[in-house]
């Protein structure tokens, strides 16, 4: 397994599997009816690719329950985008996400 450091088109053989994880800050959140709101904005640390694959493995994040039905919720449950906020919001610091910045109340 490799990073692929610059973007732009890359002409691999055939068998050559591709998984993509997004770089850019994503806004993850514990969605909620209550008045009690928590937002963090995340960044995925592309140096730490490999303590990442260590821990989730390697596939396609994308099809990570894919099949799951959540009504009355514009947040579901499943893509790269879950798994971030699963590991943004766990006690533990991991070095592969960066926390931007966490909504404070005020």
């Amino acid at each position: 397994m490799w990073i692929q450091e610059e973007g732009g088109f890359h002409i691999a053989p055939p068998w050559v599997w591709v998984t993509c994880v997004p770089t850019h800050p994503v806004r993850v959140a514990v969605m909620s009816s209550g008045h009690g709101y928590s937002a963090k904005l995340v960044q995925f640390d592309k140096h730490h690719w490999k303590e990442f694959v260590a821990l989730e493995g390697w596939r396609w994040y994308w099809f990570d329950n894919r099949l799951s039905i959540n009504f009355g919720y514009d947040e579901e449950y499943r893509g790269i985008k879950d798994i971030l906020r699963g590991y943004a919001y766990s006690p533990k610091q991991y070095p592969f996400l960066l926390i931007l910045e966490e909504y404070k109340e005020k």
